[in-house]
């Protein structure tokens, strides 16, 4: 058996005996440092989910300085978008660059969001934006659905 490490990781193992045979287990790789400013080449996630009651506080009771981008094709974000929101679809190939033109940096707050919880378009531009460096990245997983249903109940 052979294992693969990084510099940045620790890898803790442990041996068991179970019915007799000795079985190695690697637990957990651990993440000792951050990237500052480089691509983030490690699949752990930075993005944070956020739901609506957090989007809604942090543009209307905070006003917190982010950029809320819907990432879907241009004739999605036509039929109906979030009111504050811009489009950049994720599938652009300039995509990230986009993204940091209106950003201004890839230190600013962003927020993407798509259709509804089953669209992956959102994980994927996240992903996009942290691979490209980003360090604060949101994914309001909800989307459109979410928003427009919650607030047609309230």
């Amino acid at each position: 058996m052979k294992f693969l490490t990084c510099e940045c990781m620790s890898l803790v193992t442990a041996t068991f005996v179970f019915a007799g045979q000795a079985l190695a287990v690697v637990l957990v790789c651990v993440l000792e440092t951050v990237n500052q400013g480089e691509p983030n080449t490690h699949r752990e996630a930075l993005m944070k989910p956020i739901t609506r009651d957090d989007l809604k506080t942090m543009n209307e009771a905070e006003h917190e300085d982010f950029v809320l981008i819907n990432v879907l094709p241009r004739e999605e974000f036509n039929k109906q978008h979030i009111r504050t929101s811009i489009n950049i679809p994720v599938d652009d190939t300039d995509f990230s660059e986009k993204v940091e033109s209106v950003a201004g940096g890839k230190d600013r707050k962003i927020v993407v969001y798509s259709a509804n919880f089953d669209c992956e378009a959102s994980p994927k531009a996240a992903r996009k934006l942290e691979d490209a460096g980003f360090t604060q990245v949101y994914d309001y997983e909800g989307g459109t659905k979410d928003w427009f249903e919650k607030k047609q109940a309230a």
